[in-house]
């Protein structure tokens, strides 16, 4: 085969079947005149002996393009501001997770919280979100048809996307305040998800209901330790006071009862070695048990931030905050 008219139409007669039907590894479809290109580069390739990178395509299934079919119906990706030209499920899962739930503001799964959500639209959800995020799942006919056949049929899981309705912020609050642990209330919601926009990596798109729930513990923890911080500052700022007062009136004493002291040999030197030592025994005692808090509160860390977090939890919580761990970890 050479480059000849006679064999680059033989070649060209037999590949137009697949005119629509072929992918590049972009996931774009080709089309009658990208396959005269890809044509004239096959006999280049031949010609010259190489391989090229040029002719990588795929094929997409029944099931691929019937998903991404009904993905763009039931999302209006054809309507998405930023990326509307949707031709195939590499496109679709682009579009989905990263312009459809940006636009949005929430993960998709956030709808399987709202009350209307029935049962089938949260398996139905849920395939999505597989399909959509896992490039691997169209190696799993079973998934690929479940979904497909879910997308088709299934008419009520428009009525979730209806942007009157606001079901993607209801079911994200409803989730994240159903945590258990977490305990949140509704004024504390906008400063949860700006934390989450800081510390999740990635697209909204992309967050999982686990990398969420760990993210906002790790939130909790923060807030806790940021109010045990200023408890801790504001009752060492009351000690220093009451102990400046304290030596005020020491020294006053001390100069009104020298000739006492004087006299004695001892009083107040004695008085305070006798504190220094009171003192010493109570430092020993305390961190033996923050010794034994974080023996075993450290283990129960999911990460090492987490991890960080309760180590300097332990190392300057009060005695009172030492004892209620305790009591819950014990």
């Amino acid at each position: 085969m050479f480059q000849s008219y006679a064999p680059m139409a033989m070649v060209a007669f037999a590949m137009r079947k697949y005119a629509g039907k072929i992918f590049d590894l972009n996931g774009k479809p080709r089309t009658a005149n990208h396959l005269v290109d890809d044509v004239v580069e096959m006999f280049k390739a031949w010609e010259n002996g190489r391989t090229s990178a040029k002719l990588n395509f795929m094929f997409e299934s029944k099931e691929a393009g019937s998903i991404t079919k009904n993905l763009i119906k039931t999302f209006k990706l054809n309507k998405l501001p930023k990326y509307s030209d949707v031709s195939s499920l590499t496109d679709a899962r682009w579009a989905m997770t990263h312009e459809y739930s940006a636009g949005v503001g929430y993960p998709l799964w956030s709808l399987k919280y709202v009350p209307e959500c029935s049962d089938e639209n949260k398996e139905l959800i849920d395939g999505i979100i597989k399909v959509i995020t896992d490039s691997e799942s169209v190696k799993n006919p079973t998934l690929m048809a479940k979904v497909a056949e879910g997308l088709k049929n299934n008419i009520d899981l428009g009525n979730l996307l209806l942007e009157s309705a606001n079901n993607f912020e209801k079911g994200f609050i409803n989730y994240v305040m159903g945590l258990e642990y977490i305990n949140m209330t509704e004024s504390e919601f906008a400063e949860a998800k700006a934390f989450l926009e800081g510390h999740l990596e990635g697209t909204i798109g992309l967050w999982t209901e686990r990398n969420v729930e760990d993210t906002l513990k790790n939130w909790r923890l923060a807030q806790q330790q940021e109010r045990l911080r200023q408890e801790n500052q504001r009752r060492f700022e009351e000690d220093k006071d009451k102990f400046r007062r304290n030596d005020a009136n020491q020294n006053d004493s001390f100069l009104n009862d020298s000739e006492l002291t004087n006299n004695s040999g001892q009083g107040y030197g004695d008085a305070r070695v006798t504190v220094a030592t009171n003192s010493l025994a109570d430092s020993q005692e305390m961190k033996a048990k923050r010794s034994e808090v974080a023996r075993k509160l450290l283990p129960l860390a999911s990460n090492q931030m987490l991890r960080d977090l309760l180590q300097d939890l332990c190392d300057n919580a009060d005695e009172q905050t030492l004892n209620i761990i305790m009591k819950h970890v014990w």
